[in-house]
């Protein structure tokens, strides 16, 4: 299994068993659907291999990241996935 599936199965689970009840945007779907609508961009732009594998996880991050812990902000999350 990828570094990316395990990323991706523990982040669900989360989302799923742990959200509080009242957050309620960044929900299990629509982190899916910017996960689909980060690859399908980078589809159009011609993005691909590692830069992929880099966007993928910070558009993860990006919308569970607030959800897990509240007072993550966007911005510390991509500077942590760009800088590694």
């Amino acid at each position: 299994m990828s570094i990316y599936q395990d990323l991706h199965d523990d982040v669900f689970a989360i989302l799923k068993n742990k959200l509080p009840s009242y957050l309620t945007y960044h929900s299990p779907a629509h982190t899916a659907h910017v996960i689909e609508m980060a690859e399908y961009i980078c589809r159009q732009e011609n993005i691909d291999g590692r830069e992929l594998y880099l966007v993928k996880i910070a558009a993860f991050f990006m919308t569970s990241a607030s959800s897990v812990r509240p007072t993550t902000t966007k911005r510390s999350v991509v500077k942590c996935v760009l800088k590694n």
